[in-house]
Parts: C-alpha cells; sequence; structure tokens
C-alpha cells in the first residue's frame, strides 16, 4: 500500500477543538515508512454518558514535502460514546 501522493516521510498530525471533558494526545507523528499511528482519547471524569459531539474537533496533517512545510485537514473522527466505567 502507498501512502496518498507517494509522499514517505514523518507526518504529524494536530488534534484541535476538542471538546470539554476530554484529553486527546497531541501531535500524533505518523513516522516515515509507516500508514498508520496510535493516538488516545480520554474521557475524563466530567464528561457526560452518551455520544459526545467531536464535530469541531480539527486534524490538521503537517510534513515537509520536498522543502516546502504542507498542511492539510484530516477526515474526521469515529464516532464516540462514552460508557459508565467498568468495574472490576
Amino acid at each position: 500500500m502507498d501512502r496518498k501522493d507517494g509522499w514517505d516521510g514523518d507526518v504529524r498530525v494536530d488534534v484541535s477543538d476538542v471538546p470539554a471533558g476530554f484529553y486527546v494526545t497531541t501531535p500524533i507523528v505518523v513516522e516515515a515508512g509507516h500508514l498508520t499511528s496510535v493516538g488516545s482519547i480520554y474521557a475524563l471524569p466530567e464528561a457526560k454518558q452518551g455520544a459526545a459531539d467531536f464535530s469541531k474537533t480539527k486534524l490538521i496533517a503537517t510534513a515537509m514535502i520536498n522543502g516546502k512545510e504542507t498542511t492539510r485537514p484530516v477526515t474526521g473522527l469515529e464516532p464516540i460514546t462514552v460508557t459508565a466505567p467498568r468495574s472490576s
């Protein structure tokens, strides 16, 4: 599988405008030669149970391509639902 545009260097994804009650690891870096990376979304104690509205959350990818910094928006997040904590 190839990356879009055939470019293979690091790509930094910055996440902003996260809804209140959540913490998101940012930036997330897709390293050179890789197709994916992983970040985490934490529901803080004040997060309400049910569907969370991440529709206004922005993901911006930044990379150096041919010596020029290039940024592009990234498609949004999958739907997120907050459930009650699991008991151990």
